[in-house]
């Protein structure tokens, strides 16, 4: 089991997404007596993570929005690092460092203002909670599900665990992507960091690793930081102080959600050939027997309602796709950037070895012909200076009487 820290900007990992509830006619049987009525439908906006399946009723999920940094001197070595401090949506863990406190050395609480019709101001804070994707509640005598809760529920904040989405009431949403991140200089930065913490147990072949791309914990082994994460490096030194990163970070290239959008549209079409099918049945009983027209009329406004659904899902689908083969493409480039800096690299090197080559050939070596030439004139002079030496010290005064 893996306990996951997924983080991402805010304001660009809230989507909206629509729900249709039809359970009332979901089978021939189970829709008798059914009407419009029955059926209905919600929009809630939502961050979906990067894996569903969860554990459910997880006990360490939680939210936290990053405050700001603050610096953090080592009386040692004197240098100063940043470190991001962070404000709990829910109870904040016990022992946790990252907590942003208030004047008091209290943990800050996440509170927004929400104004009612009538013009009164109540300050409020979201309220966490986890349900089933199968689960209702009771909410004012109506058997909700969690995105019905939610959509009635505007301080609510609800993990649903099969399907992997954090639900957001809207005034919790409106408050997220209202707030800011204040930095170091006092200036205010509005794509704040937000850090989901929730479990997963149970993997499938292809999941991608989540210590490739999170902070995260498993078996008692903690891996990265939320920080750092995405972005280690492996460097080659490649000259003098010249380093080139020779890996891509699987986040740079693979994104969780091209699994997830598929499995989403691949759910959205089995819905409709399913509503489709009832429709079709029904109609063939209406044709004989009027009392399954109410049913039918049902059937088909929760198969319009699906099939809208799912053509703005494939509209938004093409945007994200083209998100990741950009993010791909990016990547690739990337790659083939950094093969052409380090050819260059390495033609300048060639080319500096030619040189110290030719310079030590100056300096130290020598044509051996000309080498010979040399010590046989040197001989040759040599021998001549001894041969005059000679005879000048033979020779004296009696010779010349």
């Amino acid at each position: 089991e893996y306990q996951i820290h997924e983080d991402m900007l805010g304001p660009n990992s809230f989507e909206a997404v629509r729900f249709v509830n039809y359970s009332a006619v979901d089978g021939i049987s189970k829709g008798a007596g059914a009407d419009k009525n029955d059926v209905s439908y919600c929009d809630v906006n939502r961050i979906q993570l990067a894996y569903g399946d969860l554990d459910e009723n997880y006990a360490g999920f939680n939210i936290k929005i990053a405050t700001g940094s603050v610096p953090h001197t080592d009386l040692t070595t004197g240098i100063t690092t940043y470190e991001t401090k962070y404000t709990y949506l829910g109870t904040p863990p016990a022992g946790a460092t990252d907590v942003d406190l208030d004047a008091n050395g209290n943990p800050k609480v996440f509170k927004y203002d929400v104004t009612d019709a009538n013009g009164n101001t109540t300050t409020k804070s979201p309220q966490l909670k986890q349900m089933s994707k199968y689960d209702t509640i009771n909410d004012n005598g109506v058997d909700c599900t969690p995105y019905e809760y939610v959509a009635n529920n505007k301080d609510a904040i609800v993990l649903v665990a099969e399907t992997g989405e954090v639900l957001f009431g809207e005034n919790v949403y409106t408050a997220l992507q209202a707030a800011t991140e204040v930095n170091v200089d006092g200036t205010e930065w509005d794509e704040r960091e937000i850090v989901i913490d929730y479990q997963k147990s149970q993997w499938d072949q292809g999941d991608t690793k989540p210590e490739h791309y999170f902070a995260c914990e498993s078996g008692g082994v903690a891996y990265n930081d939320v920080t750092e994460a995405k972005y280690q490096q492996i460097c080659y030194d490649v000259g003098l102080s010249q380093a080139i990163q020779v890996n891509t970070n699987a986040a740079e290239v693979f994104d969780q959600g091209i699994v997830r959008t598929v499995e989403e549209l691949e759910d959205a079409l089995a819905q409709l050939e399913d509503l489709e099918r009832y429709r079709n049945e029904l109609e063939e009983k209406v044709k004989g027997d009027d009392s399954y027209q109410d049913q039918y009329d049902a059937v088909c406004k929760a198969y319009d309602l699906v099939k809208d659904k799912m053509k703005n899902m494939f509209s938004a689908g093409i945007t994200k796709y083209q998100k990741y083969l950009d993010k791909a493409n990016l990547a690739t480039t990337n790659a083939g950037a950094r093969s052409a800096r380090l050819e260059l690299v390495e033609n300048r090197l060639s080319s500096q070895l030619d040189t110290v080559k030719e310079l030590q050939s100056l300096n130290e070596d020598a044509d051996e012909t000309e080498t010979a030439i040399n010590l046989t004139t040197a001989k040759t002079t040599y021998e001549a200076a001894l041969m005059a030496a000679g005879k000048l010290a033979n020779t004296s005064l009696l010779n010349y009487i």
